[in-house]
Order: C-alpha cells, then structure tokens, then sequence
C-alpha cells in the first residue's frame, strides 16, 4: 500500500516522517561514528569564537588505552542490562499479544500482531540508541582533552 493512489493525508504525512527521520538517525550515527579514538585530532572543526581552552597536544596512549578499556566496559554494562530488561519486554508483549488477539472481538489477531511489532520495533530502536549513545560518549571524552568547545560540537 505504499505510495497508492488513495493514501490520505495522515499515511502520507506518517511515510515521510518515517523517511526523514531514518535518514537524519543514520545521518548523525554516521557523523559520531566518523571520528576515530586514536589519540589523534579529529575532524571536529572548533569555531573561532568557541575556543574553549583547546589543547593541540595528543592523548598519551596510557590514557588513550584507559580510555577505550572504560568505553568497552560500559558498552558490555549496557548490553547486559539491555538484554535482562527485553527478556522480560517480550515476554510481557507476547503474553498481551495473545490476551489482544483472545479478547477483541473484530481484527483481533491484527491487533495483537501489531502491537508485537510495535515493541519490537520499539525494543530495537533502544537497543540501537544505546549503542550509539555509548559510541558517543567516548568519543565526546576523547575530544574533551583538546578542550569543552570540541567536546560541545561532537556531543552535538
């Protein structure tokens, strides 16, 4: 039913949005993703008027190491609270999924389908937000070394 002639407004409106959004997400993962944390400067450009106490030396590499030790132990944290927590989501979604399609009586099992996959899509897109935001906060800390300016353009 995409893009059909008799598609409403409201359908429309919800295609874009969908489309617009995924295309900023994957524009800004892309963005954070890009700089390296190699004890190097980045590509983050510092605008002449936010100086922020920027430093040109590179990070020793005992900090550099400790620095990407920490991030790897909290992404591992953050999967394992992630995957405790959606073991007991999906069971809670399947469990309201069956109670959906059993109580409603017209497009019961529709119903329920769709709010399977509407927490699973919901699941899946906190699972995806974490990981970037553990990406991101290491590469925020990284740039904090050359001052607050570069930390404020990488976080945002």
């Amino acid at each position: 039913k995409v893009l059909e002639p008799d598609m409403d407004v409201t359908e429309i409106y919800i295609l874009v949005s969908f489309i617009v959004g995924l295309a900023a997400a994957v524009g800004y993962a892309y963005k954070v993703l890009s700089i390296k944390v190699d004890g190097t400067h980045s590509a983050t450009e510092t605008q002449p008027l936010m100086t922020g106490g920027a430093r040109e030396e590179p990070i020793s590499q005992q900090k550099l190491d400790d620095l990407i030790q920490i991030s790897g132990f909290i992404e591992e944290g953050a999967k394992a609270f992630l995957w405790a927590e959606y073991r007991i989501i999906a069971l809670f979604l399947v469990v309201f999924m069956v109670i959906i399609g059993l109580l409603l009586p017209q497009y019961s099992w529709y119903t329920g389908f769709a709010f399977l996959f509407g927490g699973a899509t919901s699941l899946l897109c906190g699972y995806l937000g974490m990981l970037i935001a553990v990406k991101t906060n290491v590469r925020v800390t990284h740039e904090a070394v050359r001052g607050w300016a570069n930390a404020f353009l990488t976080a945002f």
